[in-house]
């Protein structure tokens, strides 16, 4: 723990005139981390005003606290505070905060700062703390040995794929998924260099063991990527970072939907990914060159549908404990899942679970940004409920937002709209 001094001129308006107070007081700061993986830092910043006066601050603007990694700032958090902030004399207080992306393996440095310019920097408070970060493993699915046009038809002007991944593609490695690879194949012509490609990607845990019913919609599992990425000539590796990290229990299924909009560029020969054989239910593919797919409302299946194939993969796991044995009887936790409802939404949203549980934790809401503007609490044993409000009480604007919790078989997921 470290002491800030702090000196500073409180404005006061005090019937009507302005007087200037000087105060001198000492606050305590504590910088606490309570988790860390490859993709996320979980912190808090404790502060306790020891003395016998009030302590009040006008910030120029919010957040009021901050933190930085590595000497990097990172100042886009949305916390509960109104501004001007005021800590009594003996009181204390609170802010979480949460830092979500790749951090390479090793010792990471994490300051915490207050929304206060000093020259070129921001005051920090408490003790910097170093975490570490446990090594990814990376797993690959298969061998590569079946090319084909999977995930992505670059052949055509646009395309939607599905899969699923089972235990055995990932090893039955129990950890965290924090981003996965696939493998491009294309031959060394000009007219092969896809670049800025718009792509959107989702990724989440599925209690579906095939995909024999037909296209599962893709508004219950989480939206990992939207936006350009670059499919060069050659052999390469195209990586994708997870938006939102997956659970996996080392039994449980994955599905994956990669979608490419409509363009105007499309590939001359068939140059493929790099795949392998699996069996026709465990994938699905449609291409088109004149009709405008639609993800969220999936073709028809059709028997052409099926396409035995899925892209070599590599998955990169920060892992929790040795891989399942697939020798003993697996014994799984409950698959909880989640509906919610109504959805678009307007007032609020009633999130209820498939089964109820006797405990339950807290379900985060995210912004498509992956910011956490609320905690929710549960109101009963399988039921939480948003009305649309961030963490000030503040009506949330219309768009797209993502729930997430640990809870039942490596978690539930899901997104709402808010109208």
């Amino acid at each position: 723990m470290k002491r800030i001094l702090f000196i500073f001129s409180l404005f006061l308006t005090m019937t009507g005139s302005v007087c200037t107070l000087s105060a001198q007081l000492q606050l305590d700061w504590d910088l606490v981390i309570e988790n860390v993986n490859g993709s996320f830092i979980g912190m808090r910043l404790d502060v306790e005003n020891n003395t016998d006066q009030e302590w009040t601050y006008t910030f120029n603007s919010a957040p009021a606290t901050f933190y930085s990694i590595d000497g990097q700032i990172h100042t886009g958090m949305l916390l509960p505070i109104t501004l001007p902030y005021s800590l009594g004399a003996g009181e204390s207080d609170s802010f979480e905060m949460h830092y979500y992306g790749y951090l390479t393996p090793g010792e990471h440095l994490v300051q915490a700062h207050l929304n206060i310019a000093i020259e070129d920097d921001y005051l920090s408070v408490g003790e910097p703390e170093i975490v570490v970060v446990e090594e990814v493993l990376p797993i690959p699915s298969g061998d590569g040995s079946e090319p084909a046009r999977v995930p992505i038809d670059f052949y055509w002007r646009n395309s939607l794929y599905q899969c699923i991944y089972t235990p055995a593609d990932y090893g039955y490695q129990p950890g965290t998924l924090i981003g996965f690879s696939i493998y491009n194949q294309f031959d060394d012509y000009p007219y092969n260099n896809f670049i800025a490609q718009q792509i959107q990607m989702h990724m989440g845990n599925t209690t579906l063991s095939d995909l024999s019913e037909g296209w599962s919609p893709i508004n219950d599992i989480l939206p990992q990527f939207d936006g350009l990425m670059d499919f060069p000539a050659g052999n390469n590796e195209i990586h994708f970072e997870l938006m939102f990290p997956i659970n996996l229990s080392g039994y449980n299924n994955v599905r994956m939907m990669m979608f490419r909009p409509i363009h105007s560029a499309y590939q001359y020969t068939s140059d493929p990914f790099l795949a392998d054989e699996c069996p026709p239910t465990m994938a699905l593919q449609y291409y088109s060159d004149a009709i405008i797919i639609d993800p969220n409302n999936p073709p028809e299946l059709m028997e052409s549908h099926f396409c035995e194939r899925k892209p070599l993969t590599t998955f990169y796991i920060i892992p929790n404990g040795d891989p399942v044995s697939v020798e003993e009887e697996i014994v799984p936790s409950p698959i909880v899942g989640i509906h919610a409802q109504p959805n678009p939404f307007s007032g609020g949203c009633e999130l209820k679970l498939t089964k109820p549980l006797q405990s339950l934790g807290t379900l985060k809401v995210y912004d498509i940004k992956g910011r956490m503007i609320r905690k929710l609490e549960p109101s009963c044993s399988d039921t939480y409920f948003w009305d649309g409000k961030d963490y000030r009480g503040k009506d949330c604007p219309t768009g797209l937002y993502i729930y997430k919790a640990d809870i039942g078989a490596g978690g539930i997921a899901g997104r709402m709209i808010k109208l």
